[in-house]
């Protein structure tokens, strides 16, 4: 029986597609020559040559002494390079030590670590996934002799097996396949390692602008993060672009809202137009996003135009952190804006059931000159706070 996982439902439109076959240069932890190298995939593309999924055929694991039983799996990743599962050829089984095939308790925990994009995997090299036998019987050595009794409890017996066979490295044991180390390690690096990173960079790089431009409409987080990447590295600073991505800006990734605010800062070296597009960003939602957008804007030498520091005035009363009205005061005292309109804003402030709200405020208008209302505030907030300031 043909055993399958897919983690995430493949949508397969009904419409013209093409599967096309295409060559990319891949790198892989367990290559001896640890170099990068050329592997055959499949893409489905739409009738418009957007890509629609990837697959690829793998072998189970890298066997240097012909001993292993090597299975060639197919596996599939979405149109994003996100990996979505694996098949086995029918009557065909994963196997672990001494050729046993996997159990249904092998393969659940086989799944759900080729259903974690974070696995601990991706941190090690895979000479660190076994304890090689003469480190085994070194390590028994050493246990026996702070143990000269010879009273072995579990650790001990175990260590003592390792010394016949190795074993496991502990601290990946809880993820991987006991006895399949060396499979789990191959088949999460084909899965999520750069084989993912390079069919998202294929993808990025062969859909549409229009194609992409309908995934920055998406209401999915990571086909807009994609979307972004792309036209970022891409280039592509076209206006209807640049209005999709700002208007879907608080549907995305903290990483995707950063390449959004660079790729806005490329699109438009001119301060002309670049203040208003960052002006419609900063009216968006999205707390964490605001601050570091107001972190970028105070590195920027270009002075802003009125009507943008008018903007950044606007969100003061919106403010539920000290430190992101601290810095929308510091981008408004950076570029010296004193309109009547700005001042009576932040001296609605003064009136904030924060003291240390109100006292940002207070330090920002003092030795201006206050319009009529801003300053009949000013002067009822020094005398209720004579003995504080």
């Amino acid at each position: 029986m043909t055993r399958l996982l897919l983690m995430a439902a493949m949508v397969i439109p009904a419409f013209a597609q093409e599967n096309k076959t295409i060559t990319l240069s891949l790198s892989h932890p367990g290559f001896e020559s640890k170099q990068a190298e050329e592997q055959k995939l499949m893409v489905r593309l739409d009738a418009s040559g957007n890509p629609l999924g990837y697959s690829m055929d793998a072998k189970s694991v890298f066997c240097s002494d012909k001993k292993c039983d090597v299975i060639t799996l197919g596996l599939e990743w979405s149109k994003l390079g996100t990996f979505i599962g694996y098949k086995l050829p029918q009557g065909t089984n994963l196997t672990k030590y001494e050729h046993k095939p996997f159990t249904k308790a092998d393969y659940a925990k086989f799944d759900d670590l080729m259903k974690n994009r974070s696995s601990i995997l991706a941190e090690i090299e895979i000479k660190q996934m076994i304890v090689k036998k003469k480190d085994a019987i070194k390590k028994t050595k050493q246990d026996n002799s702070e143990n000269p009794g010879d009273v072995a409890g579990k650790s001990d017996t175990f260590q003592k097996v390792d010394a016949v066979s190795g074993a496991t490295a502990d601290y990946v044991k809880e993820v991987v396949v006991e006895g399949a180390a060396y499979t789990c390690y191959t088949m999460w690096h084909w899965a999520h390692g750069d084989t993912s990173q390079q069919i998202r960079i294929h993808a990025q790089n062969t859909g549409s602008s229009e194609w992409l431009g309908t995934l920055l409409k998406s209401q999915l987080i990571d086909e807009v993060d994609f979307a972004l990447e792309a036209i970022s590295r891409r280039q592509l600073h076209h206006t209807d672009l640049q209005k999709s991505a700002i208007a879907n800006a608080s549907n995305i990734s903290m990483v995707g809202y950063q390449t959004l605010v660079a790729y806005l800062m490329a699109a438009n070296p001119d301060p002309k137009t670049l203040y208003p597009a960052l002006g419609k960003l900063l009216s968006q939602p999205g707390k964490k996003h605001r601050v570091y957008l107001l972190e970028q804007l105070l590195k920027q030498t270009n002075a802003p135009p009125d009507e943008f520091l008018e903007t950044v005035a606007s969100q003061v009363m919106d403010c539920e952190r000290f430190y992101e009205l601290h810095l929308l005061l510091s981008m408004l005292e950076k570029n010296n804006a004193n309109s009547q309109r700005i001042l009576t804003r932040v001296s609605h402030m003064l009136g904030h059931d924060n003291f240390f709200f109100s006292r940002r405020a207070h330090a920002f208008l003092k030795n201006r000159d206050l319009p009529k209302e801003a300053k009949t505030a000013f002067d009822a907030y020094e005398k209720r706070y004579a003995g504080r300031l």
